[in-house]
């Protein structure tokens, strides 16, 4: 394992580098623009699961 292969593996996969999905920089361990966007959504369709699955 050469240097360069361990500073890659641990700036992508275990503390920041650029998001595969927005392509941001970001310094933590998951994206949080990501994360955030993905929660946010969850929390809009709990609150209108009761509506989509036409409960009364």
């Amino acid at each position: 394992m050469t240097h360069r292969y361990t500073f890659v593996r641990s700036r992508g996969f275990v503390a920041g580098g650029k998001c595969g999905i927005c392509h941001r920089e970001y310094s933590g361990k998951v994206c949080p623009y990501c994360t955030q966007t993905v929660l946010g959504f969850l929390a809009v369709a709990l609150l209108f699961a009761p509506v989509l699955l036409g409960a009364n």
